[in-house]
């Protein structure tokens, strides 16, 4: 998991809105109605909407392992909560932020360490996973930046990770044919052979990236692609940070570091079983018995 900077997320509360609108503008929908498509809800919005108002309540706990807290980090999860409809509360570190989080009848936990980024239900104790979450977000953006037309067309995933896979495997379910590139060719050829329809890059397969107007970008390399090596009109969805596609007039770019993976978890943790039929990063733990 890459770990963020606070630059990454510096003012992220504020910008809220503003990606709100760039969402809507270049894909034609929100944030939590984007979670709702990527998790393939069969709630109606104004059911989904209605469980992410109060009184869901969410618990941010800051993780002091590894490297520690990022500053910002846990105040950027807790506003992409309140934008979504949510309420919620920073808590204390470590264990006894969750044991503060069942005192106050949290809903949901959120929680990051170096290696894990999760949303916990304390109801069903499911659990949704940022890396898995953050790729089926991101191409479910790039499926209505297509307005929809991704039937048999190739979407070039730069990266096979966590996130890369967990997005090729949502294009394939949405009808187009991923190509796998990552810097280990191994890794990306292991990725493809477990996705329908996906196959690993060859250089028989075009100029990367130029020769792909639908990419998704999921390598944390930065800045490694420049301006010119993307064809005009591309559409570009970046998870990756850092980020390797800088915005520009001449393609179409959405990449932010956090809301879209985080809306799909917390939705995905709320939402449980009965209301997501498919979700890559979303794991049921069995309620112990009583």
């Amino acid at each position: 998991m890459t770990r963020l900077v606070p630059s990454d997320i510096c003012g992220l509360g504020q910008d809220l809105p503003r990606l709100e609108r760039e969402l809507l503008a270049i894909a034609g929908l929100d944030l939590v109605t984007l979670a709702a498509r990527a998790l393939d809800a069969r709630d109606p919005m104004w059911a989904i909407r209605g469980l992410l108002s109060s009184p869901l309540a969410v618990a941010v706990i800051p993780d002091t392992s590894g490297e520690g807290i990022i500053p910002g980090f846990a105040e950027a999860l807790a506003a992409i909560v309140a934008h979504m409809g949510g309420q919620a509360v920073i808590g204390s570190p470590n264990a006894q932020g969750h044991l503060d989080a069942k005192k106050l009848g949290a809903d949901l936990i959120l929680t990051s360490s170096d290696d894990d980024f999760i949303c916990q239900s304390l109801g069903t104790r499911a659990i949704a996973k940022n890396g898995p979450a953050t790729g089926q977000g991101f191409a479910q953006v790039l499926f209505h930046m297509a307005r929809g037309q991704l039937r048999d067309r190739e979407v070039l995933v730069l990266g096979a990770g966590p996130v890369g896979r967990s997005a090729a495997s949502h294009l394939s379910f949405l009808g187009a044919r991923p190509i796998i590139h990552d810097l280990d060719p191994e890794k990306a050829a292991q990725a493809a052979g477990a996705i329908v329809n996906a196959r690993p890059w060859a250089p028989d397969l075009g100029t990367i990236p130029s020769d792909f107007p639908l990419i998704l970008e999921a390598s944390s390399s930065a800045g490694i692609w420049p301006e010119e090596a993307v064809a005009p009109g591309t559409l570009i969805a970046a998870p990756g940070m850092p980020f390797s596609f800088r915005p520009s007039t001449r393609y179409v770019l959405w990449a932010e570091p956090l809301a879209t993976g985080t809306a799909v978890m917390v939705l995905g943790a709320a939402l449980g079983l009965g209301g997501a039929r498919r979700f890559p990063g979303f794991y049921p733990r069995r309620a112990p018995r009583r």
